[in-house]
């Protein structure tokens, strides 16, 4: 086996082997942002910055989404040791090793990290991809973000409400002063981590299906509001993004929608077969409505939603 040699290595307890970024952006990571920032605090040894202090993930092989990230936080990827490799190895630490609380447990399966270490790592997160003015500001944009699934094997959006009908709606429904942007996390112009994270960290609504993407709301405005667009399956209901926004003092909206049973498929996850599903349709005058009343905005008649008048 090869042999890392390293000052000191930080490691956070995880109940499983992450390959999610959900997983990793909120129940993990905010651990090590939460050691970086105390370490920074007191002017010592920052792991994953200072030469030979590494962070160990509980990951068992490498993921773009994960080095983008730390790559737009000034984190760098080569002092990242994954726990869970394949590939067998010695780790000599030649000072110390931390080892981080995180969630240890399978029996406590939080759906985030505890509310106070959440919260200090989004003053952290938005430190670094905006401006000081702009990371302690509660204003926002007039601008409204949906964070697509462009790609995606399941939860997507099709028949009427497809991308291209959906977003012109939803542009159509908004004033001229509201801007409206579709996003997909690495996808198109977006494809720089740092710029849509900007994008979303000054939006006044973010707005999406649910899935892992959703997870960066935790880089949002104090005042932003979240909608999450909910697919309902028999005996299924998920809470994820409604927890993080009330551990971030977010606004939260849901918009259930009932799936056709045909729709439904089955995925692995974590050792059982968990209901999902393929594909649905949405209503895009209540979910136009929806946003405009998070924007504060009166209620528009059908009639102009329909007919694609401009309010």
């Amino acid at each position: 086996p090869s042999v890392v040699e390293v000052e000191e290595l930080t490691i956070t307890m995880h109940w499983m082997v992450v390959a999610n970024y959900y997983h990793f952006l909120v129940e993990v990571f905010p651990y090590i942002l939460d050691e970086i920032r105390s370490r920074q605090e007191k002017n010592l040894p920052v792991p994953g910055i200072t030469p030979g202090h590494y962070i160990g993930l509980p990951m068992a092989r490498r993921r773009a989404f994960v080095d983008k990230m730390l790559s737009a936080l000034g984190i760098n990827p080569e002092l990242v040791i994954l726990l869970h490799s394949s590939e067998p190895r010695i780790i000599k630490i030649k000072k110390s090793a931390t080892i981080l609380a995180g969630i240890a447990s399978q029996t406590r399966r939080a759906v985030c990290a505890t509310p106070s270490v959440l919260r200090g790592a989004k003053v952290w997160l938005r430190q670094q991809v905006l401006s000081s003015r702009q990371s302690l500001s509660t204003n926002t944009n007039k601008s409204v973000i949906w964070i697509g699934r462009d790609g995606a094997s399941v939860r997507r959006i099709e028949g009427g409400g497809a991308r291209g009908e959906l977003a012109t709606r939803i542009q159509q429904a908004l004033p001229h002063n509201v801007t409206f942007e579709w996003v997909t996390p690495g996808r198109g112009r977006f494809k720089s981590t740092k710029e849509l994270l900007r994008r979303i960290g000054s939006a006044s609504v973010i707005a999406g299906v649910h899935g892992a993407g959703l997870s960066n709301i935790i880089f949002a405005a104090p005042n932003a509001t979240i909608i999450e667009i909910m697919p309902v399956l028999p005996q299924m209901f998920n809470y994820h993004y409604w927890t993080l926004a009330a551990a971030l003092d977010l606004k939260y909206r849901v918009m259930p929608v009932v799936v056709d049973p045909e729709q439904m498929s089955f995925i692995d996850g974590f050792g059982k077969l968990i209901p999902t599903v393929k594909s649905f349709e949405v209503d895009h005058i209540e979910i136009s409505s929806m946003i405009r009343r998070s924007l504060g905005l009166s209620e528009i008649s059908t009639t102009s939603l329909i007919g694609g008048e401009k309010p």
